[in-house]
């Protein structure tokens, strides 16, 4: 992932109207989904978010 985040943040700063300077984060946020305070009501929102997404763009009838 450094190596990723490195190359990725030189490439957009290459391709970016005025040379923009990009700094990624240096880390992951997934801590949220560690440790042995994860429950399934703190999972809960945002997998019924992510399920719901093709029925707000009318792609879809129903997260099925």
């Amino acid at each position: 992932m450094k190596f990723l985040r490195k190359h990725l943040a030189r490439e957009l700063a290459r391709r970016s109207p005025g040379g923009m300077n990009f700094e990624l984060q240096k880390q992951s946020h997934d801590s949220v989904l560690r440790g042995k305070t994860v429950s399934a009501e703190r999972l809960k929102n945002p997998v019924f978010y992510i399920l719901d997404n093709p029925c707000r763009k009318k792609l879809a009838e129903s997260p099925a």
